[in-house]
């Protein structure tokens, strides 16, 4: 897969992008426009995506564990299955996003909106709410 790890991305315009196999660990993707994205076996661990807009995109089956989603909008954005053990939330719009499946196991959703996030099955053992 494509290597872009520690890849300075900050307010890019990803609008619509398909990254399949892709390491992105370490990433900075603050204020990065990922709105409708696709994302497939791709790696973001401890990647900054604080203040992107993710609205629309798909990152089920991912690795997001140790990202920072701070302020992010996740509207309507697929997490199915995706690892988000210790990721971060925190003032993060999630309405209607789909959790199911995941691990958000120590991840923190402190002030998050999650209006009709639907969390299904997921393993959210010590998260914060």
């Amino acid at each position: 897969g494509l290597n872009l790890n520690g890849i300075n991305l900050r307010g890019a315009n990803l609008n619509g992008a398909r990254l399949a196999d892709t390491d992105l660990s370490g990433a900075d993707l603050q204020n990065a426009n990922m709105h409708r994205a696709v994302f497939k076996n791709c790696t973001l661990t401890k990647a900054n995506l604080s203040g992107a807009d993710l609205s629309y995109a798909n990152l089920s089956g991912n690795k997001l564990d140790k990202a920072v989603l701070n302020n992010a909008v996740l509207y309507r954005t697929g997490l199915r299955g995706a690892d988000l053990n210790y990721a971060s939330f925190a003032y993060a719009k999630l309405q209607e996003a789909t959790l199911d499946k995941a691990n958000a196991q120590n991840a923190d959703f402190s002030y998050a909106d999650l209006t009709l996030t639907d969390f299904g099955r997921a393993f959210k053992d010590n998260a914060k709410f």
